[in-house]
């Protein structure tokens, strides 16, 4: 997975808030300690426990499982959204040379099924059709809309057994998320030089979003 910016300072207060998490944690560590050791000997010297170490473990488990909850984004916390999991949509190649100068949407969608991975801090979107698979290379969200947008380039690679007009090549997708579902992206593509071409985007996430539930 390869990183992702956002448009705000989000973070930094974020991981400002994280690093005053575990350094209370860690001034707390021996009375934590000797507490559960009445029931669970841990065999843990609260001396070998730094604020360095706390920090790592925090900044791991709210990037991996608590950054995504919904509350977090309700709040404000957090304002990147959500984008894991699996979506199902169609492409629309769309054709502006025309004497009148309009743009033309095509009448042959091309299914497509995309997969996104993302923590707080990295991601990957696949995006596969019968004929090709692409994966991004980088990302950034705007998210001071009503409906966050990502923007992202990838680089696609024809499956073996196309026609040999298909050839590697990189492009461009924006994508706005929309707030009102929070399972639909749509916007557009855009391909490099060597294709000269571009199209709608249309998808629907097909698995639902994590809530707290899931940390139990």
């Amino acid at each position: 997975m390869h990183t992702y910016s956002t448009d705000t300072d989000r973070r930094v207060k974020v991981s400002a808030a994280l690093g005053i998490l575990s350094f209370l944690l860690t001034a707390n560590v021996g009375f934590v300690t000797e507490a559960i050791g009445q029931f669970v000997p841990l065999g843990l010297d609260p001396s070998v426990v730094t604020t360095g170490m706390v920090f790592t473990i925090v900044l791991y488990i709210f990037s991996k499982k608590v950054w995504s909850l919904g509350l977090l984004n309700t709040l404000g916390i957090v304002t990147v959204p959500d984008l894991s999991g699996r979506w199902e949509g169609t492409l629309t190649p769309i054709d502006s040379a025309t004497d009148s100068n309009k743009e033309l949407t095509s009448d042959e969608d091309v299914q497509v099924e995309v997969r996104i991975k993302q923590t707080w801090r990295h991601m990957l979107i696949q995006l596969e059709t019968d004929k090709s698979v692409s994966e991004s290379l980088g990302a950034s969200f705007v998210t001071d809309k009503i409906d966050p947008k990502i923007h992202y380039h990838y680089e696609n690679s024809p499956k073996p057994g196309t026609s040999n007009t298909m050839s590697p090549h990189r492009g461009s997708a924006e994508l706005t998320f929309v707030q009102a579902s929070r399972d639909q992206l749509r916007g557009r593509y855009y391909t490099g030089a060597d294709r000269q071409s571009y199209g709608e985007i249309n998808l629907q996430r097909t698995n639902s979003r994590r809530s707290i539930l899931d940390l139990i």
